[in-house]
């Protein structure tokens, strides 16, 4: 954002309403633990009247972004001007060196805007220069344990007042953390509409699809039994360089609308190390659900009272293979599962739905879009 754009904005003002709810099915236990602590309206007022308007990322046309972009075009449906950040290579490599050596910090906050960011896993690329001047309403997936002293110290240098994290479980930590800032739980979601849902398990031509963290375990298990059984089955051999489908959104669609299972466990089970106990419904879910892909492997409890009920046939741990093979041999009679998964999907798990509740939240805390 050039000086005079950031001139500008501070000159413009407008106001945005909505009436959409600012809560989630699932929602009730975090937001009462932390009323309980702050009382429920200590966060009445804390926008003064902002306008919210959202920095965005330029498209790298990575598949790991599609979600990014499009959040911020159902923001964007909402009302909520875009301003594109981060487009030249020197400006996001000044913000890195800045976070890096603790400057990129929140100087002042001029009057009339504050600044929706997607910040995940704390990408910092699109925050210079406008963090320095403009209060920040950070949204973020990635956020877990091995990291909370950073995001701790990431969010003090902003100066943030309302944040919006996707794990439940670190909303809950965060929130411990820094009591004088609003904490809210916004799951990942999908956008079901760039999904390919319609072919019936049955005709799918893959069978099974692993992809990016893996199950060490349960790979080992199957690998050989699928292998033997002429079964097909796809995975990242080398993760983020090796996809399991062609490059391209178009054929990433086309691949999970052809897939019969999607093996999927929580970072929880399978990289306990930097992940704790934070068991958190990531994107993946949300995708295989849009498209109609039978869930294998164990189901993070928010995802469950998301839902309310469970969407992933829990793997048999005892005999993993066996399993697989099993549920191969009748993949139709999962039909009504995905189905249901699809239905619910639509009604709980979009980026629509989750604008929504940021709608929701905003005007609840005094801000608008």
């Amino acid at each position: 954002m050039s000086v005079e754009a950031t001139e500008t904005l501070t000159e413009r003002g407008a106001r945005g309403e909505s009436s959409a709810p600012a809560s989630l099915p699932g929602d009730a236990g975090v937001a009462g633990r932390v009323e309980s602590r702050v009382g429920a309206d200590a966060w009445r007022g804390l926008g003064g009247g902002k306008r919210v308007v959202q920095l965005t990322a330029p498209d790298n046309g990575m598949t790991i972004t599609y979600s990014v972009h499009d959040l911020a075009h159902c923001l964007g449906l909402a009302g909520f001007r875009k301003i594109k950040m981060g487009k030249r290579g020197v400006t996001r490599k000044a913000a890195r060196v800045m976070h890096a050596v603790g400057l990129l910090r929140n100087m002042m906050r001029l009057p009339g805007y504050a600044l929706f960011v997607q910040t995940h896993a704390m990408s910092v690329g699109q925050l210079f220069p406008a963090c320095h001047f403009f209060e920040v309403i950070p949204y973020a997936w990635d956020c877990w344990p091995n990291r909370y002293g950073l995001w701790e110290t990431f969010l003090k240098r902003l100066r943030v007042k309302l944040a919006f994290i996707s794990a439940r479980d670190s909303v809950e930590e965060m929130q411990r953390r820094l009591p004088g800032v609003k904490f809210v739980w916004l799951p990942e979601a999908v956008e079901p509409g760039k999904c390919l849902p319609d072919k019936p398990l049955a005709e799918r031509g893959i069978d099974v699809v692993a992809m990016g963290r893996r199950h060490a375990d349960h790979h080992a298990a199957v690998i050989q039994a699928l292998t033997g059984a002429g079964r097909s089955y796809r995975y990242e051999k080398v993760r983020w360089r090796e996809g399991v489908f062609p490059p391209g959104r178009e054929d990433y669609a086309k691949g999970l609308g052809d897939t019969k299972v999607m093996i999927s466990f929580p970072a929880s089970v399978t990289h306990p190390e930097w992940a704790g106990k934070v068991a958190t419904a990531t994107l993946r879910y949300f995708e295989c659900m849009a498209s109609r892909v039978l869930l294998l492997g164990q189901a993070p409890q928010e995802l469950v009272d998301l839902l309310g009920y469970n969407p992933v046939v829990e793997a048999d741990m005892r005999d993993p293979a066996g399993q697989l093979l099993d549920i191969l041999s009748h993949i139709e009679t999962y039909q009504p599962l995905v189905d249901k998964n699809y239905r619910r999907v639509l009604e709980v798990g979009t980026w629509e739905y989750r604008v929504k509740k940021v709608c929701g939240v905003l005007k609840e805390c005094g801000y608008t879009y």
